[in-house]
């Protein structure tokens, strides 16, 4: 009975030191402009491993690795960290602004509106959102995702006529493109732009 005792007490004993990993990241900046160093550190404790997704695509195995995105956009950083043996993990998030979506885009549109045309890109300060402002169209709000953009349905009234305006696009280097559908008056039409700064 007391040799059973005395294991109990051992496996009891070696799992209350099961340390748990406690997952914590930071940044040197959480808001950069294109292709500026950002230094991640990793304060986690308890943790032997690292598992980084920078939310473009990219990853990372190291425990406090730099990075440079090439692309504005808002990029969600996961840090997974992982005990020893990887018998447990936690999740650290974090979230990165790179600058440069905003400005001016001289392109082609196609559909409705053709031709050579002029799209302005504003954000306000803090904000993850964008405002669109296609020349020849409604200007519309997109909520950004790494450097992707979508825009629900927004409606509005131009000159009496009622309108609904929903897109999605993307912004890489210095490159727009994004896609709409524009009903207005009961008449859906649909067309794109594709331009640079």
């Amino acid at each position: 009975m007391k040799k059973y005792l005395f294991y109990a007490l051992i496996i009891l004993t070696a799992l209350s030191c099961r340390r748990t990993p406690e997952a914590e990241i930071s940044a040197s900046s959480t808001v950069v402009d294109v292709n500026e160093t950002i230094t991640f550190t990793n304060n986690s404790e308890n943790t032997r491993s690292y598992f980084w997704d920078f939310g473009d695509g990219t990853t990372s195995t190291e425990e406090s690795p730099s990075k440079a995105y090439s692309s504005p956009g808002y990029y969600g950083v996961v840090m997974q960290g992982f005990s020893r043996k990887e018998r447990d993990d936690d999740v650290a998030r974090l979230s990165i602004l790179v600058r440069g979506m905003e400005g001016e885009y001289e392109g082609e549109f196609t559909g409705f509106t053709t031709g050579g045309g002029k799209v302005e890109v504003e954000r306000a300060t803090g904000s993850t959102d964008i405002t669109i402002r296609p020349a020849g169209l409604p200007s519309f709000m997109a909520e950004v995702t790494a450097n992707n953009f979508v825009a629900p349905e927004q409606s509005g009234t131009i000159d009496g006529s009622e309108y609904t305006i929903s897109a999605t696009g993307k912004v890489e280097g210095n490159q727009l493109t994004f896609y709409y559908e524009l009903i207005s008056s009961g008449v859906e039409l649909e067309g794109s732009f594709d331009g640079t700064k």
